[in-house]
């Protein structure tokens, strides 16, 4: 099951940061980023939904509040069982150490 790039919405985060002034951060997409896709300037301007938004916050709905993700969110093309992905990531670390290793006493 692949990731689509709309997996991270880019919002301008109401609450999180001074009125009046507006941050681009990647969060995880949810219903209130996706109600006001599209509309990003006019979320900007409009106190009822920085209410919304704060209400959301002071409840814990999870809907609503921001999942920061890194950039590189879009990068995720596949999802694996996780015992595959723990195998994964035990070779690509043995690997490493093997090379770390190597690094530090050559033909070890």
């Amino acid at each position: 099951m692949a990731s689509e790039p709309s997996a991270a919405g880019y919002s301008t985060s109401p609450g999180v940061v001074p009125p009046g002034r507006s941050a681009i951060s990647p969060a995880l997409r949810n219903g209130f980023l996706d109600q006001w896709r599209g509309r990003e300037r006019e979320l900007e301007m409009t106190a009822a939904a920085e209410a919304q938004f704060q209400d959301a916050v002071d409840t814990g709905d999870l809907n609503a509040l921001p999942v920061w993700a890194s950039e590189a969110i879009d990068l995720i093309n596949d999802v694996v069982p996780a015992a595959e992905l723990v195998g994964l990531l035990t070779r690509q670390a043995e690997a490493a150490l093997r090379r770390a290793g190597d690094a530090i006493i050559p033909n070890a």
